[in-house]
């Protein structure tokens, strides 16, 4: 059961990105809700300038552990997280943007908790770009991301 005075929401202006904090006497743990447009970086560069702001609010009187996990849809791909054999997915482009976010997630320093190459979404057809499929109504997105930092 979750005492509803251990956690809060954090203030973070964004419809894109949802932050819970809980506490416990165990330490904390931190939250991130994330969607990122497919086509841009604006809620990276958000996450990532949130983050240098609000270090010690995140992080600063923390007694025990504090434990930090992204999670959502990130929109990118990357052989990291995709079938590495949907080569189709691997655009120079789409390879670029997964890097900014591969950089960011460093500087955080969160890591993959999912294990390399680990599809975190089921593809319905082979080599099409998801913005050209249409998606069965039942959901294919198990994950689309979760990374955990310590």
């Amino acid at each position: 059961m979750l005492i509803s005075d251990s956690w809060q929401q954090l203030d973070l202006p964004s419809g894109d990105v949802m932050v819970i904090q809980i506490k416990g006497n165990w330490g904390m743990l931190i939250i991130f809700n994330i969607y990122n447009n497919r086509q841009l970086n604006s809620t990276i560069n958000l996450l990532t300038n949130y983050l240098h702001r609000n270090a010690n609010v995140l992080y600063g009187s923390t007694e025990g552990n504090a434990h930090t996990i992204w999670l959502g849809n990130f929109n990118r791909h990357h052989p990291y997280w995709d079938n590495p054999e949907d080569m189709c997915l691997f655009t120079n482009e789409a390879i670029n943007m997964a890097e900014i976010l591969i950089g960011v997630v460093a500087e955080a320093g969160l890591e993959m908790i999912l294990p390399s190459s680990t599809p975190t979404h089921l593809h319905c057809c082979e080599c099409v770009p998801d913005t050209q499929v249409g998606y069965p109504a039942e959901g294919l997105d198990v994950m689309e991301g979760a990374l955990q930092g310590t």
